[in-house]
């Protein structure tokens, strides 16, 4: 037994001092320093010293097996730059290579020749160039993060055909082209390609990617009829924003782990099915900027744990029943044909938790509703652009955590006071817009003193008269389109803070029209006017006339010079003539 423990220490001491990376390898990761600039590294202890895999002093950011093959190369954030080198494929044994978040721009395409790699990370570089379509990808691939790099051109069909493959992100590049149309992907847990340049369909073969929890395929130009997905039920988020796919959207009544759904900028048609959702666990979901039509269902107002709907920029005009959402924080239902009652599309168990609610845009007609006063949490409120009437002080009144106030484009009918009053309490107020309403009266003094965050107050286009206060204004104010007193204070005319457009109108003193107590009657005027236009008449024509008297002498000594010079001509000629002995 003695015997046999004495072997293994002896193994253990002596083995690891005479196992080494082999030459070709060491080689390799040589060419690695100095064309990736090395002596700028963040860190490279005992790079260059010795062998990599000594066990001692091992070079940093390297990692080797029993038999002394650099088996992961580990140097993300650590200032490497210039390019990957053609002999990065002697380091066969490899299978992790993790070079994320430097300042790389060149990779050869021999690392794809490296049939150990399983895991490789080079998202947050520089690099250009393409996954090249002449080489078959290693088949144990499990990790691909490419992201946030130049990388271009189309993906190899090869790609399509990683069964280990689980983390797939290329997002952030310029690929283009179409995805492989078989997609043998049945580990995949990740695919993430937003922000690039892919076309084409979305291959009805990632259903079978039955692992997938995250697919994000954001901004791209994917087209057609989105494919079924039904067989995804680990899926959690869906994100196909900002592509071109059409028809209807799809059924995801059986993927009931989805936490995110986002289908915007697309151009789904037709009305939302009947059995489109079923997640218990949907906190948000996107479908603004399509071409959706008809009543919200009831398969999105029935969902209790929903915290941001966003359905802008659609043709829905009617709604299935209250949101029953006791956490919403977000709702936008702006540029749609929503009609009738404001309250009928309030959220009343969110009262709590709602602070942004934009319904711009619409077809809403009325008061606004009283039981808006209850959603005190609410920083951004857009009514604009619909036919509501009234007054609106006292319903925005226990609104004080207000940032934005916007009701332009209604037809509002109160005094302004009242409403800079409530607006003065507003402490995190920035932009009150009241602007296209029949908003009337003077304007108060409170329209300076609105708090230090206010940027832009919008009373364009009301019916506000009388004289201006004449306060010093800490932001912008816009006045456009009014009837208030001329001349403006100096305090608004002289400010570049007061936007005042064809807004005030001249006010002639009873007394001056009738008394003519102004020493200055209007014959007078008349005549003044007359007597300016004479002397601006006059001063034109000596203009001119001395612009005539200045053009003629040019031209006489043009003239004269011409005739001076021919003079000259003709005598040289006469001389010539007689010196000639034919004469």
């Amino acid at each position: 037994m003695r015997v046999f423990w004495g072997v293994v220490l002896l193994v253990f001491l002596v083995v690891p001092s005479c196992l080494a990376s082999t030459q070709a390898e060491i080689d390799a990761l040589v060419d690695i320093y100095q064309s990736c600039c090395g002596r700028d590294w963040t860190i490279s202890t005992n790079w260059l010293q010795g062998d990599p895999c000594n066990s001692t002093a091992p070079w940093f950011g390297v990692s080797c097996n029993l038999a002394g093959n650099p088996t992961k190369l580990s140097l993300s954030q650590n200032q490497l730059c210039g390019t990957i080198p053609d002999t990065i494929s002697n380091l066969t044994f490899i299978n992790s290579i993790y070079l994320d978040s430097n300042f790389i721009r060149g990779l050869s395409d021999q690392i794809w020749n490296l049939t150990s790699l399983s895991e490789i990370q080079l998202s947050n570089n520089f690099i250009r160039g393409s996954i090249p379509s002449n080489f078959s990808l290693p088949s144990n691939l499990t990790l691909v993060l490419l992201s946030t790099n130049f990388f271009s051109q189309s993906l190899p069909t090869s790609i399509g055909n990683l069964p280990l493959l689980q983390v797939l992100d290329l997002s952030n590049n310029e690929f283009s082209g179409a995805l492989p149309d078989s997609l043998n992907w049945p580990s995949l847990n990740t695919l993430k390609l937003g922000n690039n340049r892919f076309s084409g369909s979305l291959p009805s073969s990632i259903n079978l990617s039955t692992q997938l929890s995250t697919l994000d395929i954001t901004n791209n130009s994917f087209t057609g009829n989105f494919p079924v997905i039904s067989n995804l039920t680990s899926l959690g988020l869906l994100m196909v924003g900002f592509n071109q796919f059409q028809g209807s959207l799809p059924t995801l009544t059986g993927l009931n782990r989805l936490i995110m759904v986002q289908m915007y900028s697309n151009k789904f048609s037709g009305g939302i099915p009947v059995n489109f959702l079923g997640s218990p666990l949907l906190i948000e979901l996107d479908l603004s900027y399509n071409l959706l039509q008809g009543s919200v269902t009831t398969d999105i107002t029935n969902l209790g744990f929903l915290l941001g709907l966003n359905l802008a920029n659609n043709q829905f005009t009617g709604w299935a029943g209250s949101l029953l959402s006791n956490s919403m924080t977000y709702l936008n239902l702006a540029s749609n044909s929503f009609s009738d009652d404001l309250a009928s599309y309030l959220p009343p168990s969110s009262r709590g938790s709602l602070n942004y609610f934009n319904i711009s845009n619409n077809l809403l007609t009325g008061t606004l509703p009283s039981d808006l006063s209850s959603f005190v949490q609410l920083e951004i409120l857009d009514v604009s652009l619909n036919q509501f009437i009234g007054s609106i002080s006292s319903v925005i009144a226990p609104l004080l955590n207000l940032e934005k106030l916007i009701i332009e484009g209604n037809q509002i009918q109160e005094v302004l006071a009242p409403i800079l009053s409530q607006a003065q309490r507003f402490t995190m107020l920035t932009y009150l817009g009241l602007g296209n309403n029949f908003i009337y009266g003077s304007v108060p003094l409170t329209i300076a003193s609105l708090g230090d965050r206010v940027q832009l107050v919008d009373l364009s286009y009301n019916q506000l008269s009388g004289d201006l206060p004449d306060v010093e204004l800490p932001y912008i104010v816009d006045i456009t389109g009014n009837q208030v007193n001329c001349p403006l204070p100096l305090s608004w005319s002289s400010s570049n803070r007061a936007i005042c457009s064809d807004c005030c109108e001249v006010e002639i003193p009873v007394s001056a029209a009738t008394n003519n107590t102004s020493g200055v009657d209007t014959v007078e005027i008349a005549l003044l006017s007359i007597g300016g236009v004479i002397i601006v008449l006059l001063l034109f024509l000596i203009i001119l006339i001395a612009g005539l008297i200045v053009l003629v002498a040019i031209l006489w000594k043009r003239y004269t010079s011409k005739l001076d010079e021919s003079q000259a001509y003709m005598k040289l000629v006469s001389d010539e003539d007689l010196q000639d002995p034919r004469f």
